[in-house]
């Protein structure tokens, strides 16, 4: 096993189709230019140590990750894996601006995990069960953006992930504000 692997993925905008896809719709998701990069390092400790920029350092023993919290999608990847590591989370996407944060933490670091360990991981599979688990619902369009970057034409079931070879220029503009996805898809 390598001891020390890096793997980033990039956040995303929902194009078209952002709430309907979690009934089954098809939506239109784009990467965006911003990325979070995830290093994980084996430790012979059956524990999770993890630094970010977001949040203060923590540690874990494996039997007791948090299900919630700032680290609860990168515990939960970890969980998969049940393998003692230490984790660093560098990010260009700011969390509180809707672009797909938990998303692209979830794809590097399963994608990460996956390398060091050496498992064959169905990333998109394995990321949607953790964010349903965390987050109650979810299509899984972000993380399609995430692991494949560009532009992708996406519907949950049955699953479509599919390129779009050449999508338009796109802009972004923030409104101000941003609600929590298990919020948003409470509402809905």
């Amino acid at each position: 096993m390598p001891g020390r692997v890096t793997a980033s993925a990039p956040g995303s905008i929902m194009v078209t189709g952002e709430h309907a896809v979690v009934h089954g719709y098809p939506a239109l998701v784009a990467a965006v230019d911003q990325r979070i990069t995830v290093t994980v390092e084996a430790l012979k400790a059956r524990e999770l140590r993890v630094r970010s920029d977001i949040a203060e350092p923590a540690r874990y023993a494996l039997d007791d990750l948090p299900s919630d919290g700032p680290y609860r999608f990168v515990a939960a990847c970890v969980a998969e894996f049940d393998c003692g590591v230490e984790v660093r989370v560098t990010s260009d996407v700011d969390p509180t601006l809707g672009l797909g944060s938990s998303a692209a933490v979830t794809v590097a670091t399963l994608g990460a995990l996956g390398q060091l360990t050496r498992a064959d991981v169905d990333v998109h599979a394995v990321a949607l069960a953790i964010v349903r688990r965390i987050q109650g619902r979810g299509s899984g369009a972000d993380l399609a953006a995430s692991l494949y970057g560009g532009c992708v034409a996406y519907r949950v079931d049955p699953t479509l992930i599919e390129p779009v070879p050449e999508p338009p220029p796109l802009s972004l503009r923030y409104t101000g504000y941003k609600t929590p996805t298990a919020v948003v898809l409470a509402q809905v």
